[in-house]
């Protein structure tokens, strides 16, 4: 057996080489991803929790004022029940020779809300509570007007009010639906997203993008198929989604709406409710029957999209 050329041995050394250096590369590339897998990104949880912003978005301002409230005067409770096992009338100077509760709770509040009249003094172990007091209140104080902020500056969950009914219009082959914007001021920059569920097809189409949404009804098209040819593959849980977002003054707003096939109902057009004046002058009509009815407008020989399937 000859022997290989020292040029040719070198060769196949640097391409073996080239190649366990390729095969340590994927190796710690496959690591790398599954170790990126083992996160909780991957993990299914245990069970849906509310997030801390979900509990304060289901509370309301008043609701929100009587929590710091409660948080203040449990905080001085505690405070108070602490300090009444620690002989009261040792740690705090006072013109009087015995320290009451009252008098606990009453120092405990001057506190906590950094106010300090100076008729109670702290000595000794109570300066340190009376710090750590005093932090705890400015905490308080500083969560609860931070949240309050929030929830006043936010627009309402509700802002914009959506008709119980979607509508497919037969001349224009396009989905219609009717809402309200319920604030005093325009709403800006808004997008209109956008889908019809139909059979197996979940195709989103381009969102639909408008400077701004008056305060009067809108009665908005979605272009879509001709009913030809979105009869044959209606499933009973095909249905239309919407969601509308937009600036509101300072704030962003969003907001979504799901009908199924038993709340849309087919319509030659809109004719009849663009002809009502109570859309264009929504503060003087919306209180009347007439308003309501249009709003949630149901002709009494529509026809539902379900009864198609």
């Amino acid at each position: 057996m000859g022997h290989k050329p020292g040029g040719l041995r070198a060769a196949e050394k640097l391409l073996a080489g080239a190649e366990e250096g390729q095969k340590r590369m994927l190796c710690f590339i496959e690591y790398k991803y599954e170790k990126m897998k083992s996160g909780k990104q991957f993990q299914l949880p245990e069970g849906r929790k509310k997030s801390f912003v979900e509990i304060i978005s289901e509370l309301n301002r008043k609701k929100l004022i009587g929590a710091g409230v409660l948080l203040y005067i449990g905080t001085v409770f505690i405070f108070s029940v602490v300090e009444s096992f620690l002989h009261p009338e040792t740690h705090i100077a006072n013109n009087h020779l015995t320290v009451s509760f009252l008098d606990l709770i009453y120092f405990n509040f001057i506190s906590i809300l950094t106010i300090g009249y100076g008729d109670l003094a702290p000595t000794g172990i109570f300066r340190v509570l009376t710090v750590i007091e005093a932090m705890a209140g400015l905490a308080i104080y500083g969560l609860v007007i931070s949240i309050i902020t929030i929830k006043v500056m936010l627009p309402g969950k509700h802002t914009i009010v959506f008709s119980k009914y979607a509508y497919y219009c037969l001349d224009d082959h396009s989905f219609m639906i009717i809402y309200l914007n319920t604030a005093t001021q325009f709403l800006t920059n808004v997008e209109t997203s956008w889908y019809f569920k139909l059979g197996e097809d979940w195709k989103t189409l381009p969102p639909i993008k408008v400077p701004f949404i008056t305060k009067s009804v809108q009665t908005f098209y979605l272009s879509f198929l001709p009913m030809k040819d979105i009869k044959p593959k209606l499933h009973y849980l095909d249905c239309l989604r919407v969601g509308i977002s937009g600036s509101l003054g300072m704030s962003t707003y969003s907001t979504f709406v799901e009908y199924g096939l038993s709340d849309i109902l087919i319509v030659p057009n809109r004719a009849e409710l663009t002809a009502y004046d109570g859309f264009y002058q929504v503060d003087e009509f919306i209180n009347t029957e007439k308003f309501q009815h249009y709003f949630h407008y149901h002709p009494k020989d529509a026809v539902k999209m379900a009864s198609l399937i």
